[in-house]
């Protein structure tokens, strides 16, 4: 697999080789990612909402294609839809040559 570099997006980068709603997880997941390296508890504060989002919105709520929701602030229920994300990506990155 090629190195991706610090400015690429999981998400824009293997888009080629999503299907149906995978390219949406693959958003969440990045911002998700993002959310649990600016801060380990998972909460959104004005700092993680300074660089636009894939999905995220600051206080408004979003459904999640795992079946989790983001309130604005937190991913409820936390990270138990997360295998479901792996999952995902596993599928994108199998399928990348």
């Amino acid at each position: 697999m090629p190195h991706l570099q610090k400015w690429d997006c999981i998400s824009r980068r293997f888009a080629r080789n999503t299907q149906g709603n995978e390219g949406q997880s693959l958003n969440e997941f990045e911002d998700l990612r993002h959310l649990y390296a600016h801060n380990y508890a998972g909460e959104a504060d004005a700092k993680y909402f300074k660089h636009k989002r894939h999905v995220f919105v600051s206080y408004v709520t979003t459904p999640l294609t795992c079946g989790a929701e983001f309130d604005g602030r937190r991913l409820s229920p936390d990270l138990l839809h997360l295998r479901k994300y792996a999952s995902t990506a596993q599928s994108v990155l199998e399928r990348s040559p």
